[in-house]
């Protein structure tokens, strides 16, 4: 949620305009990952401690608020066979394995490539 309050003469002071653009920059290259998708379901329920995920058609997003930083990720609750995995907003590419019901991503970068949030796009086989 943004906390946006013009001022009187209906003009929005320049730090919430910072903000406004910085979240559209964001949505420029993460966007796919918030329209259209859905909650993973109980049945299905994915899981990490680094983030959140959505599901749209055959895609999985996972959305990274803590940047791990020994350069990977284990999530939970995989039960499809993945055939990709990258990181949204630059299509970095990214190793993995799975085994089991558990997928562990390697190599992220070692700096968070978003400022609040990245987006790894989890894509099933």
């Amino acid at each position: 949620m943004l906390n946006i309050s013009p001022l009187f003469d209906g003009s929005i002071p320049e730090a919430q305009q910072k903000v406004c653009l910085e979240a559209g920059k964001w949505l420029t290259r993460n966007g796919e990952a918030i329209y259209g998708v859905n909650a993973p379901s109980v049945e299905g329920l994915i899981t990490s401690p680094c983030g959140r995920f959505s599901v749209k058609g055959n895609n999985i997003y996972c959305y990274l608020h803590i940047w791990p930083d020994d350069g990977s990720v284990v999530i939970g609750g995989i039960k499809e066979t993945i055939k990709e995995v990258y990181v949204l907003s630059t299509r970095q590419t990214l190793k993995f394995r799975q085994s089991g019901n558990q997928l562990v991503v390697q190599n992220l970068p070692e700096e968070m490539p978003d400022k609040y949030c990245a987006v790894l796009l989890i894509k099933k086989a």
